[in-house]
C-alpha cells in the first residue's frame, strides 16, 4: 500500500509518464490536467547539434485508493534538437571533452594523466574512456545529452538512449538526404556521370604518373575503382593528397577537397575511393602506371547538381584527359538522370582513331570580332575563381580547329589545380583574340581547366572574362602574398 502511495506522489511531482487508470481501464477525470510546459532549457551544446528539454507537471486530485488513481496522459518531459550548425573543424570533439574532465585525477589510487573515449562499446551512449597508454578503461555513466552516437551519423544520445536524427535536424525524424545531398529530395536535382578510363599497357619509357580526369567541385557520392596492378593518385591544388612522390598510402580515411574519402587498397592491388561529398574544391585524379603487362582500368562515378550545366559552354564540370570506353548503362534511380561523362547526347567516346588537326598561322578578322570587354572585378576575386594563375612568356600563337592556341613558357605558378610543365598550351575557345595577348611578351594570366570534347583533351582555357595583364616585375611580391593568404581571402567567394 505504501509503495503505491509513493508511486502516486512521484507522478504528481512530474516524474515518469502520467496515465489515467481505474480497474485496468482508462478513466477520464476533468480534474487531472497537465500544467503549462516550461521554457526549453539551455542547449547542451553550442554547435554540432545538442539537446534541449522542457517539463510539465501533472496536477491531479488523488481520491481514496479504493476508487482508483486518477492521473494524466502523456509525457512529462520533451526534448528537441538545437544548435545544429557545424562546429569549427579545429574544435575539440564533444566526447573527448567529457573524458578530459577526469584528466589528472586518481582512479583506484592511481593518477591518470589523460583519458580518451572508446566508442566501440555495445552502448554508445555510455561515456567509456581509456587511460591513454594503458589497457585500462572505465565507464563514467551516461554521456551528456546531444553527444553523437557515432561519428558517421547525426543520431544523438538523449538520457542515455540513442535517438535517430533526420537530415532536417529533428529528433525521431526519418528525413534523409538523397544522392544529390538534398534533405528529403527525390534524386531529381542532380545528374549521374559515369566513365571508364583505359590505356594500353605502358612501355618502359611511359611508366609513371598520368592525368586521368578531374572531380569537379560540387560532386557527391564519388566512387572510383582501379582493378589492375596500377595505382590511383589524387592532387588537390598543386599538392598530392594520395599516393604522391611514389609513396603509397595505407587504407583509411583521407581528408580531401573539404570532404572525407574512404581509401581501400586490397592485397591484390585493387583500389577503391569513396566519398559522400560534396567536394568543395576541384580535384585531379591520376593513375600511376607501374604494370608493363596491363594498362589502367579505372571506373569513375559521381553525381553533380543540374544547375551546374549552365557552365557547360565555358567551364564543363567534367573533364577527361584520356581514352573513354563505352560504359554499361545501368537503370538510374527514379526521377534521376544518368550521363556518361560529359556527353549527354551519346553514351561513349573514344579516341582510338587519330584526330585530324588543322593548324595554320593565326589571322584575325577585326570586322567579325567585337571589341574586347573591359575586365571588371578585383584581382582577389579573379584569383579565387580561377583554376590557374601563372606568369608566362607567350612564345607562339596558332589557330587550331577554330580555337587560338598559345605556346607559353611557364615562369612562375601562383595557383594551379594540377601540376604544370615548363611549356604548356593555353587556349581561347574562338578565333577572336580576347583578351588581347601578343607573342614574345610576358603576362600574368588566369584561366580555368576545362575539357574539349572534339580532341578528348584537358585544356588550360582563358575565358573572355579572365584576368590577363602585361607583366610588371613589381607585381610578383603582390601575387606571392595573395598566394600565401588565398585560403583566408577566398572564403568570402565560396
Amino acid at each position: 500500500m505504501d509503495i503505491l502511495r509513493i508511486y502516486a506522489s512521484l507522478l504528481l511531482l512530474g516524474f515518469g509518464t502520467c496515465k489515467k487508470h481505474f480497474n485496468n481501464k482508462p478513466y477520464l477525470d476533468t480534474h487531472s490536467v497537465w500544467s503549462e510546459w516550461s521554457y526549453f532549457s539551455t542547449c547542451s551544446r553550442s554547435c554540432g547539434g545538442g539537446a534541449s528539454f522542457r517539463t510539465r507537471h501533472c496536477a491531479s486530485r488523488i481520491p481514496t485508493l479504493n476508487s482508483g488513481i486518477q492521473l494524466c496522459d502523456g509525457e512529462s518531459k520533451e526534448f528537441k534538437a538545437c544548435n545544429t550548425q557545424p562546429c569549427p573543424p579545429s574544435g575539440p570533439d564533444f566526447r573527448d571533452m567529457q573524458c578530459s574532465v577526469y584528466n589528472n585525477k586518481k582512479m583506484f589510487g592511481h593518477l591518470v594523466r589523460e583519458w580518451e573515449p572508446i566508442t566501440s562499446q555495445p552502448n554508445t551512449c555510455e561515456l567509456t574512456c581509456l587511460a591513454k597508454g594503458t589497457h585500462f578503461f572505465y565507464t563514467f555513466g551516461k554521456v551528456l545529452d546531444g553527444t553523437r552516437c557515432n561519428k558517421e551519423s547525426m543520431d544523438m544520445c538523449i538520457n542515455g538512449q540513442c535517438i535517430p536524427v533526420g537530415c532536417d535536424g529533428e529528433l525521431n525524424s526519418d528525413a534523409k538526404k538523397d544522392v544529390c545531398m538534398k534533405c528529403g529530395g527525390k534524386n531529381d536535382t542532380c545528374s549521374q556521370y559515369k566513365l571508364v578510363y583505359v590505356e594500353p599497357p605502358p612501355t618502359e619509357g611511359y611508366i609513371g604518373y598520368r592525368n586521368c580526369t578531374f572531380i569537379p567541385a560540387g560532386a557527391t557520392h564519388i566512387e572510383i575503382t582501379e582493378n589492375t596492378q596500377n595505382f590511383l593518385a589524387m592532387v588537390e591544388g598543386s599538392q598530392y593528397v594520395l599516393n604522391g612522390d611514389w609513396s603509397l598510402h595505407w587504407s583509411g580515411n583521407i581528408n580531401v577537397g573539404g570532404t572525407v574519402f574512404e581509401y581501400v587498397r586490397k592485397t591484390n592491388g585493387n583500389e577503391r575511393l569513396y566519398a559522400k561529398g560534396p567536394v568543395k574544391r576541384l580535384l585531379t585524379l591520376q593513375v600511376i602506371l607501374t604494370d608493363s603487362n596491363g594498362g589502367p582500368n579505372t571506373s569513375i562515378s559521381y553525381w553533380l547538381p543540374k544547375k551546374d550545366d549552365r557552365f557547360s559552354n565555358e567551364v564543363p564540370k567534367h573533364k577527361i584527359t584520356k581514352t573513354l570506353t563505352k560504359v554499361k548503362h545501368e537503370s538510374p534511380t527514379k526521377n534521376s538522370e544518368t550521363k556518361h561523362g560529359p556527353f549527354s547526347d551519346r553514351n561513349y567516346f573514344t579516341n582510338d582513331k587519330p584526330i585530324t588537326t588543322h593548324t595554320y598561322k593565326a589571322k584575325f578578322d577585326s570586322d567579325r570580332c567585337p571589341a574586347c570587354e573591359k575586365i571588371r572585378g578585383g584581382r582577389v576575386k579573379h584569383f579565387c575563381s580561377s583554376d590557374f594563375v601563372i606568369h608566362a612568356e607567350v612564345v607562339d600563337k596558332h589557330i587550331v580547329n577554330g580555337q587560338i592556341r598559345f605556346d607559353v613558357a611557364l615562369l612562375h605558378t601562383y595557383k594551379t589545380s594540377s601540376p604544370l610543365k615548363e611549356r604548356v598550351f593555353l587556349w581561347i575557345q574562338s578565333t577572336c583574340n580576347c583578351p588581347i595577348i601578343r607573342t614574345n611578351k610576358d603576362y600574368l594570366i588566369m584561366g580555368v581547366n576545362t575539357y574539349d570534347a572534339a580532341s578528348g583533351e584537358s585544356r588550360l582555357v582563358i575565358l573572355k572574362n579572365s584576368l590577363v595583364r602585361s607583366w610588371k616585375t613589381k607585381d610578383h611580391e603582390k601575387w606571392v602574398k595573395t598566394q600565401d593568404k588565398q585560403e583566408t581571402l577566398c572564403k568570402r567567394f565560396l
